[in-house]
């Protein structure tokens, strides 16, 4: 009962923290405050996805093999949310931190006690398999076409294709 009473609180603050993303095409009109906590709210968002995941790593052992869907849908829910951050911000100094966990929830999906599935079931888990897998995939490409805009735009400017500064 404690894991899914801290998977909830996780949950909530996602939930809570989330609805200010919707502010976020406003940006340009906001300014100060309202501006940082905006930004203070998705950070709280990404955190708590973060620690559910985290979480469930370190718990799944004990977990009821009843609870299989309910942990499933807070591990999807996580999951979205940072998949959603890492598309938005794909240069975010955590955005490496994010990949590895987003990387690793197939094997946390597989890893979850399970009961005996009906056939169904089991589709529906192979379905989340390749679906969590296609995130992290759609995530590397979305990073590396940042990374790939960031140097041809520091090119046009007159940045430098070496790592030394030029002298």
């Amino acid at each position: 009962m404690a894991v899914i009473l801290r998977l909830g609180y996780y949950h909530c603050l996602t939930v809570i923290h989330q609805a200010s993303t919707r502010c976020q095409i406003l940006e340009a009109d906001l300014a100060g405050s309202r501006l940082d906590g905006i930004a203070s709210s998705t950070k709280l968002t990404i955190t708590a996805s973060r620690s559910t995941l985290l979480y469930l790593h370190k718990v799944l052992p004990v977990v009821n093999p009843e609870c299989f869907w309910v942990v499933l849908f807070y591990a999807i829910t996580a999951v979205l949310t940072l998949f959603c951050n890492i598309i938005s911000n794909p240069r975010d100094s955590d955005t490496n931190h994010n990949m590895d966990l987003l990387q690793n929830v197939p094997s946390l999906i597989r890893s979850i006690p399970i009961r005996k599935l009906t056939a169904g079931e089991v589709l529906h888990l192979q379905y989340l398999d390749v679906f969590t897998a296609e995130l992290s995939s759609i995530c590397v490409r979305a990073i590396s076409k940042s990374q790939q805009n960031n140097y041809s735009l520091n090119l046009q400017h007159g940045g430098t294709t070496s790592i030394y500064p030029m002298q």
